[in-house]
């Protein structure tokens, strides 16, 4: 990963980085905070599953703009289920999204099968709230977005 990105993304983002959270199959992730809040930062990789990935504002958008979307339809169904912050920034010289630290990850190893089975029926809670919630887009399907008609089902 660039370095370079990541100051440009701090410094966009006015945040200050914490710790490296690690990486996925599309983006990086650094804790960061500003001010006294608990932030993730992710920027997208440049290369993913060995092959570039070129610029693509529609792609991006589409994918961040959902994010944010079943954000809030989540914490709309059970408030605190999703993160409470979640911004992106998207363009050709620098592409991240920002959002509210969830905490500690849960060890799943040490999890018994009585925690999990709650957690499983929690989850499950939420997504039947969650489907409850009006999106308010056009379309159904996958996620597109466009200049013209912003973000809306395929």
């Amino acid at each position: 990963m660039e370095k370079s990105k990541l100051k440009a993304a701090t410094m966009h983002a006015d945040v200050e980085v914490v710790e490296f959270l690690g990486e996925g199959a599309w983006h990086y992730a650094w804790k960061v905070k500003k001010g006294s809040d608990k932030l993730v930062l992710r920027i997208p990789k440049d290369i993913a599953y060995g092959k570039p990935v070129p610029f693509n504002e529609e792609a991006l958008k589409a994918e961040y703009g959902g994010t944010e979307l079943y954000y809030r339809s989540v914490n709309k169904a059970v408030g605190g289920a999703a993160p409470e912050f979640f911004k992106f920034h998207v363009s050709t010289e620098l592409a991240y999204t920002l959002e509210t630290y969830g905490g500690e990850q849960i060890d799943l190893h040490s999890t018994t099968e009585a925690t999990a089975f709650q957690i499983g029926k929690e989850i499950g809670e939420i997504h039947r709230k969650t489907e409850e919630v009006p999106h308010g887009l056009d379309g159904f399907g996958y996620l597109t977005w466009s200049e013209e008609k912003g973000l809306r089902g395929r």
